[in-house]
């Protein structure tokens, strides 16, 4: 267990704190925590309807496993993520599905980030006439992703992004214990933090793209889609 303390208390009254509270806890039995190993690729495209009678809206998530955060290359991922679905009205994404066709209450992407493989996926809401529009959208915005290198433009911006809203996330207590937690449950750096505006500007539009091309592809991809739909369909 891993216990973080931020804000105006003494370092030796908290650890005190800790220790009488958590101190005579003991599991000798408890076994080694097993490694997580590495998940195959998605073979095609996996698709599960889950038809909810009386839902006006159909919620869709479409996605593969994605890189674990003590990946090398999981900032370049982050980032790309930001560019795909979250900047500023939730990226490529909410331009192309949202903006554009106008097929969605809400499109965006969301990369997972733990000790192993976690999800790397695209969700969005939308109503049930539309849902194969929607995905087959996504999965052009997923190909471009995945073939084409992001423009500087994007890479400035969204660099920008990540590195001008970290001294906002350490603003707050709950931000810097965050912050300790992501350093010591991930093995990073003790100066991670001093280090960061340096490894951001440090990604290329290449390392995005090759990222994107390790973890996903449009053609091979787990999909599901809960809403009322008649019975489960085909792509």
């Amino acid at each position: 267990m891993l216990v973080t303390v931020v804000g105006a208390v003494p370092a030796a009254q908290a650890i005190d704190q800790v220790q009488a509270h958590f101190g005579s806890w003991s599991n000798p039995s408890q076994p080694a925590q097993a490694p997580l190993p590495p998940l195959p690729p998605i073979a095609g495209l996996l698709r599960k309807d889950m038809p909810i009678p009386g839902k006006s809206q159909c919620d869709l998530v479409l996605g593969a496993p994605g890189p674990s955060r003590l990946d090398p290359d999981y900032l370049a991922a982050a980032l790309g993520n930001n560019v795909l679905g979250v900047f500023g009205l939730m990226g490529r994404l909410g331009k192309a599905v949202r903006k554009q066709a106008g097929l969605a209450y809400h499109a965006s992407s969301h990369l997972g980030g733990g000790l192993g493989p976690t999800p790397w996926q695209i969700e969005a809401g939308v109503a049930p006439s539309n849902v194969e529009r929607t995905l087959e959208l996504a999965r052009l915005e997923l190909r471009r992703f995945t073939t084409r290198r992001i423009t500087a433009e994007e890479l400035s911006d969204n660099q920008a992004n990540f590195i001008g809203r970290l001294p906002l996330q350490l603003e707050s207590n709950e931000g810097v214990a965050s912050a300790l937690m992501a350093i010591e449950r991930y093995e990073l750096p003790l100066d991670f933090y001093q280090q960061y505006p340096t490894l951001i500007r440090e990604i290329t539009p290449e390392r995005v793209l090759r990222v994107a091309q390790r973890y996903l592809h449009p053609d091979r991809l787990a999909i599901a889609v809960a809403g009322s739909l008649a019975s489960d369909a085909g792509l």
